[in-house]
């Protein structure tokens, strides 16, 4: 009986690997690389969240607008700007409402009818998505803003998954 042994090359790493982060941007930075056509709806999502007490987490290239639960964020939305691979968008975070709030898929699915209904948000898989691409009316910033108000007040109220 014979037995071949096979030795596998392994990839030679030379040095160490280095990964970095990229700085977070901020208000003013985001804002800057917006158009004219998506700056009004970014400014108002923006100060609503701050005088709702929303927290606003700002990464390498866009946000997102939180709502808390105990010291829990749950993410509602994100927001990307023009030179973004999402450019000038905002996206829900439907993932975070299901595996984070009681009876999370109501909610999300709540969510979701309501922005489909503002004629602003399409459908993305499971998601909704708002390509801003022309500017949106009053009208339609303020059903967003009571939107993202009313889904916080919710997700508070519902409390955590147990």
């Amino acid at each position: 009986m014979s037995v071949d042994i096979v030795i596998g090359k392994e990839p030679i790493v030379k040095g160490r690997q280095r990964t970095e982060t990229r700085p977070a941007t901020d208000e003013v930075k985001f804002l800057t690389d917006l158009d004219e056509t998506a700056r009004p709806i970014f400014n108002a999502v923006l100060a609503a969240a701050k005088k709702q007490r929303l927290p606003i987490h700002w990464g390498a290239v866009g946000f997102s607008i939180n709502a808390d639960i105990d010291g829990n964020h749950v993410a509602l939305i994100m927001g990307f700007p023009r030179s973004s691979a999402y450019s000038q968008m905002i996206y829900t975070n439907v993932p975070s409402i299901l595996t984070k709030v009681k009876d999370g898929q109501k909610v999300a699915d709540s969510f979701k009818g309501n922005l489909a209904k503002t004629g602003l948000f399409k459908p993305a898989g499971n998601e909704m998505k708002y390509i801003v691409k022309q500017k949106p009316t009053e009208a339609q910033i303020e059903a967003l803003l009571k939107i993202l108000g009313e889904l916080a007040e919710q997700i508070r109220t519902n409390g955590p998954v147990e």
